[in-house]
């Protein structure tokens, strides 16, 4: 399955757009759904907390070591875990 990227050049300021503004998240995910499997877009969610706890280090000065790089690594073996399985899935549907 090829990515699907913006046809014209507005589309691009219409992601940014949601990327930038505070919810647009849950838009986006929403839009994927016909793209991707439900469980696949839960897994990816799990990514939040992660890339939260990044910008809590670099906004507000919150630890960080190393206990927290080992849990967002296995965060995204899961992650990454899920999106084969559900490669894996496809593929023998397909068949």
């Amino acid at each position: 399955m090829s990515p699907v990227l913006p046809a014209h050049g507005w589309q691009w300021g219409l992601i940014a757009l949601l990327a930038l503004g505070p919810g647009n998240g849950h838009l986006l995910v929403n839009w994927a759904h016909s793209r991707v499997s439900a469980t696949l877009a839960a897994l990816t969610l799990g990514a939040v907390p992660l890339l939260a706890s990044i910008w809590a280090h670099f906004v507000f000065g919150e630890p960080y070591g190393p206990e927290h790089v080992a849990g967002m690594l296995l965060a995204m073996l899961a992650i990454e875990g899920g999106r084969r399985a559900e490669v894996r899935a496809r593929r023998r549907a397909q068949a």
